[in-house]
């Protein structure tokens, strides 16, 4: 399948990390060195609303990053970088598998995504989802994307 065949919104999960929703995919993503040397996008797979998971395959800086740069990422030097994305294969997913990866992603929250809900209410509205625009519809609602 081609990226075209993306079924768009769709969940960014960084597995341990973060979750975002996309309305469209850019080739070239703006992010920090810092995701980028932690692994970021190794860990990100986008699912989409028609029940496939695409892991990303590849980000690759669209300009050279020294080693001495990536060694200071995570101590001073941390600039906003572009990179070009590659997707592998889709597969299909679970839809009770995405719900589980966003409630561990709940129970390691620092406040971002529980701002406007407790963790407890927030995990029992996403295993009650039944579909995966209700699950959007939720987690918009309370702005966790």
């Amino acid at each position: 399948m081609k990226i075209t065949d993306i079924r768009f919104p769709v969940l960014a999960l960084s597995k341990g990390d973060s979750l975002y929703l996309w309305d469209h995919f850019d080739e070239e993503r703006s992010c920090t060195l810092l995701a980028l040397v932690h692994g970021y996008f190794d860990r990100l797979t986008l699912y989409d609303s028609a029940g496939l998971a695409w892991p990303v395959a590849q980000a690759i800086p669209t300009r050279p990053i020294s080693k001495f740069a990536r060694w200071l990422a995570p101590i001073c030097y941390n600039p906003r970088i572009t990179v070009r994305l590659s997707l592998k294969d889709s597969v299909p997913y679970q839809f009770d598998e995405i719900k589980a990866e966003i409630c561990a992603l709940v129970d390691k929250d620092d406040d971002r995504m529980t701002q406007n809900i407790e963790p407890g209410k927030l995990k029992a509205l996403i295993n009650g989802a039944q579909s995966f625009g209700d699950l959007v519809k939720k987690l918009k609602k309370y702005r966790v994307i």
